[in-house]
């Protein structure tokens, strides 16, 4: 389980920098809140890394499939127009 989230998390940075690239040289991002977000990534990855550490397998797939559910009913409502 480890090891697919963190191979997960590696290809979404790869895909959102590709992302952010093109969104930047088209004037779509503004650096300053980019900048801010990406420290946040940065101390969100590190906190998340310490904490896998702590937590077995089991316990680890069910808090990654809550995240995930909540994810899915945020973009279900964001898609409904409720959000």
């Amino acid at each position: 389980m480890r090891a697919a989230c963190a191979t997960s998390n590696f290809m979404i940075g790869v895909t959102a920098l590709a992302g952010a690239i093109v969104h930047y040289s088209y004037g779509d991002v503004m650096p300053v809140l980019a900048g801010i977000v990406a420290i946040g990534v940065f101390a969100g990855a590190s906190l998340g890394t310490r904490i896998s550490d702590k937590v077995c397998g089991p316990n680890l797939k069910k808090a990654f499939a809550v995240v995930l559910a909540l994810v899915a009913v945020l973009m279900f409502l964001q898609a409904a127009g409720v959000v």
